[in-house]
């Protein structure tokens, strides 16, 4: 790809270059400057916190050793880029390149990858040989990146046999009518409960929905035309009879017609079922996440093309293993699914990733993951307004990042008006209004969040933040059981185990407690409760809650 006139250009497809604008080659001598230029020029917005930078090329070495490497390399930089050295910003936590000063062959290529096939005989980083095992893992991931963008199919590209746009995304064929019967009946509720699931399915970026209900023929017309055997078909019927009345779904292949999963939900006149009822979005999660795993599946099964929602799926799957390590393939499976398809959910998705990280101590500077973690959000909300589990996302960055439980409660209840099924609105909601003082109504919602989870991948999560709920309400004995919960489905997720610490204490159940405290130890290397008493630190209900004020001195 032709460089811009007027900039820099760093080029990492093939051999690393760095050329200035006075288009001389101008690479520094040392590897690892090359490397520094390389790991700016991949990372988004071409910003690198300087601990994350010193990990990838220094993780032998202690951290002023890193540090004072990385200062060299940069000087090494500067000093190559002559007139062009203000290419290079920095300040006391990060490094950056302008770009109003640089260009980069990748962000070019990217742009005009439907047209140019430059990438496509060509290796990312070619012959840049790092000898750190973190430095590799990172380029491994980066050419695998590469690879699923060089596979992915033009937006232009067009069936000539159909004369249809080409799709890459699966469809769940949403239908009104079930299997047929003589009690069977046309149902409101039956079509609100596909549209609450099509909507879900739709909302966490995992699969692209078609409605079908009212055009039988179109529907014939697809089948008879379409190539895919990648589709699910989603039906739903009510039947009706003397005193007893049952909704059914069923969810099967649409090619071998076999049932994938079905549910039905029975109801007499006196316990209706209703759209807003627990017993209703319980069951659009349960379906939800059902045809999540199946889509992901019928791809997995024919991987000749990358597919970003299901590149989506596999992030959520290692988001919700927890540890440093699943955290960023996460973050990566988030970051080509963008690059794929530019979704708002999918920055989204790494916005919440950030909280977590943030809730797990799991990060090289506080202020690069924060900061992240509001800009991610800001761009999917622009992207797309109208997401639930956007707006939830961005509920819990400003209870978690910024404090601001206010904004929180906007964003949250922003989120249940759009989907009244998405049980991370509602789990977000209740923290706002324990936060706000509102206590015994959020614990309430809190606990709707949990029973309306389903198989939810995150109900560990959900349990957890009730937990924290219930322990700033003062109901122990619930904040227990619902800690010991998220503890059961994650046994690894430390903020259940700092509450459980605490309120195992304050019930005089000293074994359990400090066998808890050796459980974070194992994760957090010092951890002590005093460090609970520490603003910084993520426990901000304990020490709302008073629990820690109440456990005797000696303890603490």
């Amino acid at each position: 790809m032709r460089p811009k006139s007027g900039k820099a250009v760093i080029h990492v497809l093939g051999p690393f270059r760095l050329v200035n604008s006075s288009r001389q080659n101008c690479t520094p001598r040392g590897r690892k400057a090359c490397a520094v230029l390389a790991l700016l020029a991949l990372s988004p917005h071409g910003t690198r916190a300087r601990r994350w930078l010193q990990d990838k090329l220094w993780s032998d070495r202690g951290q002023e050793q890193g540090a004072a490497s990385l200062r060299q390399c940069l000087v090494e930089i500067r000093r190559a880029l002559g007139a062009d050295r203000d290419a290079i910003r920095t300040n006391n936590l990060t490094v950056s390149l302008d770009p109003t000063y640089v260009d980069v062959d990748w962000r070019d290529w990217q742009s005009h990858a439907d047209t140019d096939s430059t990438a496509a005989n060509v290796e990312l980083l070619e012959g840049l040989d790092i000898r750190d095992p973190e430095f590799e893992d990172w380029l491994r991931k980066q050419r695998c990146a590469l690879e699923a963008q060089l596979e992915r199919p033009c937006a232009n590209d067009v069936d000539r046999d159909t004369g249809r746009t080409a799709s890459t995304s699966s469809e769940l064929l949403i239908l009104s009518s079930g299997p047929d019967d003589e009690h069977a009946s046309d149902s409101v509720l039956g079509d609100c409960l596909l549209d609450a699931i099509s909507k879900t399915v739709a909302e966490v970026g995992s699969v692209s929905v078609v409605d079908y209900r009212n055009e039988p023929d179109r529907l014939k017309a697809w089948r008879k035309t379409a190539t895919s055997d990648r589709s699910l078909v989603l039906q739903s019927a009510v039947t009706q009879g003397p005193g007893d009345n049952a909704l059914r779904v069923v969810l099967t292949r649409e090619r071998t017609n076999e049932v994938v999963w079905s549910a039905r939900a029975g109801w007499t006149g006196k316990d209706s079922l209703h759209v807003d009822s627990e017993r209703f979005s319980k069951l659009v999660n349960q379906v939800a996440n059902v045809a999540i795993s199946e889509y992901l599946k019928l791809h997995a099964e024919d991987q000749s093309k990358p597919v970003a929602s299901a590149l989506c799926k596999m992030g959520i799957q290692h988001f919700f293993r927890l540890g440093a390590g699943n955290f960023e393939i996460a973050d990566q499976y988030f970051k080509c699914a963008f690059e794929l398809e530019p979704k708002g959910i999918y920055l989204g998705w790494r916005a919440y990733l950030r909280t977590f990280m943030l809730a797990e101590q799991q990060f090289a500077c506080r202020e690069t993951l924060t900061d992240e973690a509001v800009d991610f959000i800001t761009r999917a909300l622009e992207l797309d307004p109208h997401n639930s589990y956007i707006a939830s996302f961005a509920a819990q960055v400003h209870y978690l990042v910024n404090r601001a439980y206010i904004a929180a409660y906007e964003y949250a209840e922003r989120s249940i008006e759009l989907n009244e099924a998405n049980s991370v609105g509602w789990i977000q909601l209740g923290m706002a209004k324990c936060y706000l003082g509102n206590l015994q109504a959020g614990v309430e919602d809190t606990r709707r969040a949990v029973q309306i989870a389903g198989t939810s991948p995150f109900r560990f999560h959900l349990a957890g933040l009730s937990c924290i709920a219930s322990a700033m309400s003062g109901q122990v004995d619930q904040a227990i059981h619902l800690g010991e919960a998220s503890h059961a489905l994650k046994p690894n997720f430390a903020p259940a185990m700092r509450y459980l610490s605490v309120l195992y204490l304050h019930k005089g159940d000293e074994q359990r407690a400090f066998a808890m405290v050796e459980k974070l130890r194992a994760r957090e290397p010092g951890f002590s409760y005093d460090r609970l008493k520490d603003p910084s630190y993520p426990a901000a209900g304990l020490r709302r809650s008073g629990l820690i004020r109440s456990l005797p001195a000696r303890q603490i």
